[in-house]
Parts: structure tokens; sequence; C-alpha cells
């Protein structure tokens, strides 16, 4: 995907956002949008779980904050899951670079440091959901 074709990259595809910071959250959601991806949000973990319960994203966009956070509760409850109910799905996280070799080991299909170019946010979640 080239850069200028970033904001029809996600077209279908359905990212759950995941960040209990309201502001952060708005800026992830308004440029998984601007690449097209129908965003819903959840603040915080427990909100996540049960937003899966109701329906089935495409992809996850975790923000992780430090080690023992919500995040990693969310990813081993997401691996815990039967593939059909969404074991199996992408996750990106967004964090502090120190922690991306603790959330690849978590279970992280990708992890971005922040501050996060907006080119580089869609890019991997186009990469793990074609």
């Amino acid at each position: 995907m080239e850069r200028q074709d970033a904001n029809q990259s996600l077209r279908g595809v359905y990212v759950l956002l995941v960040d209990d910071d309201p502001r952060h959250r708005d800026i992830l959601r308004d440029v998984l949008r601007y690449c097209g991806a129908w965003v819903r949000e959840a603040n915080g973990a427990e909100d996540a779980l049960a937003v899966m319960r109701e329906t089935m994203p495409t992809a996850l966009v975790v923000t992780v904050r430090a080690p023992g956070d919500a995040a990693w509760r969310l990813m081993r409850g997401v691996r815990a899951m039967s593939p059909e109910r969404g074991g199996k799905l992408p996750v990106v996280g967004v964090g502090p670079s120190d922690l991306a070799r603790q959330a690849r080991a978590a279970g992280f299909d990708c992890y971005l440091p922040e501050p996060v170019e907006a080119w580089h946010l869609c890019q991997a979640v186009a990469d793990l959901t074609e």
C-alpha cells in the first residue's frame, strides 16, 4: 500500500479500538476511520470483552500503558478464546517502545511504539487483515 492510498486501505475492516484514555482513543479512531475502517471503541479490557461477546471484529487495536495493565489481561482473555470466538484475531498493540518485546510475548501480532505515525497504524492493520 502506498501512502497516498491510505485513505482506502481499511475499507470493509471492522476494528475494535481499546483504550481507556478518551483523547488518545479519539486520535486513533480518527486515523483508522480516515483509512476506511469501521471502528467501534471500547474503554478498557472488560468493555472490549463485552463487545466481543456481541460481535466479532476483524482486528483489535489495543493501547498498552504499562506492564501489568488491563491490556495484558485483555490479551490473555482473547488468546484463551476459541478461534471462532476471536482467539486468532489479529491484534495491534500501541504503546511505549520499551514494551515491544513483552507485547510480542503476550500474543500481540504487531506492536507500534508511540508516537504512532498514522500511515504505520493503517499499514499494520491492513497487513494483518489481508
